[in-house]
């Protein structure tokens, strides 16, 4: 019996977790103030080499599909404060914009089918992810680098806190 549980004890202990590095050096992530609701958190991502898509799985519901690619990403999240000793307060916004890099420097690639928000909320029948077509879109080069992206826009289908995007960043 002591040689069967060494056994088991030898086969446990070699047995490791794969773990996946990441390359943080694709994306900064900073804390934004901009147009943030005083009851949430908002940050502010730039994600190099990703690509954005919206997908519907077989009831229709809407889901994101992140895949590589030579282009950046722009990821503005909003996460309300949860409401405490309450299941399933949580609410999230998100809003993705793609960038290409041109010859010029990075520009919007096609605002009405780049530019995705997502709803995340137990909120029924009133969460997934859409595409952002009623906007007011200024993108500028800033610097060598760095760019300001200003976004109003409008979502039709779901209620939204976020309406206002205004952040200056950098690619590196």
């Amino acid at each position: 019996m002591k040689h069967v549980f060494l056994l088991f004890f030898i086969i446990i202990a070699s047995c490791q977790v794969k773990k996946e590095l990441v390359d943080d050096s694709n994306f900064t992530n900073k804390q934004s103030q901009s147009n943030c609701p005083e009851d949430g958190v908002c940050t502010f991502e730039v994600i190099k080499n990703k690509s954005a898509e919206i997908k519907k799985d077989e009831f229709g519901a809407s889901y994101l599909n992140l895949s590589k690619s030579e282009n950046v990403l722009l990821k503005f999240e909003y996460i309300k404060n949860e409401i405490p000793n309450t299941q399933d307060s949580s609410y999230i916004e998100i809003i993705y914009l793609e960038l290409t890099l041109g010859k010029n420097g990075y520009q919007i690639k096609d605002i009405n089918n780049n530019a995705i928000f997502g709803r995340l909320c137990f909120c029924r029948g009133q969460t997934g992810y859409y595409e952002i077509v009623d906007n007011n879109l200024k993108f500028t080069k800033v610097s060598e680098a760095t760019y300001n992206i200003n976004l109003d826009f409008k979502i039709n289908e779901v209620p939204q806190v976020i309406s206002k995007i205004n952040e200056t960043f950098s690619i590196k």
